[in-house]
């Protein structure tokens, strides 16, 4: 998926607009997503995606790309253990200003159905 985005933003009548309409339009002119999911031999599933990110205006954060994984093996109908990646291409990256940088992490899970 590809999307552009283009934003006139304007207050009601009426309507304070405390914060002002530029600071609600602080979005990426562009993202696209790449997806894939599959089931492999086995129970075994893998599931990744990329994700670009455009700046935000005004310098607010920087353009990115990050990649996410999933790979999991289904034991039987009620137990299924798998291992996560998030922000796998960096170590950390920033979406929006004065926000805290997000880490890659991973993670291992066990699924028990009852």
């Amino acid at each position: 998926m590809v999307a552009g985005l283009h934003e006139d933003l304007k207050f009601k009548p009426g309507a304070l607009g405390l914060l002002g309409v530029t600071q609600a339009g602080l979005d990426p002119k562009f993202q696209a997503v790449l997806k894939s999911s599959m089931d492999l031999a086995g129970r075994v599933t893998l599931d990744g995606d990329l994700r670009y990110v455009g700046a935000l205006p005004g310098g607010g954060a920087p353009a990115y790309v990050e990649a996410n994984g999933r790979l999991g093996w289904a034991v039987n109908d009620r137990v299924e253990i798998s291992l996560s990646g998030r922000n796998l291409l960096h170590a950390r990256h920033v979406e929006y200003p004065g926000a805290a940088a997000i880490p890659r992490s991973v993670t291992a899970d066990l699924q028990w159905r009852f």
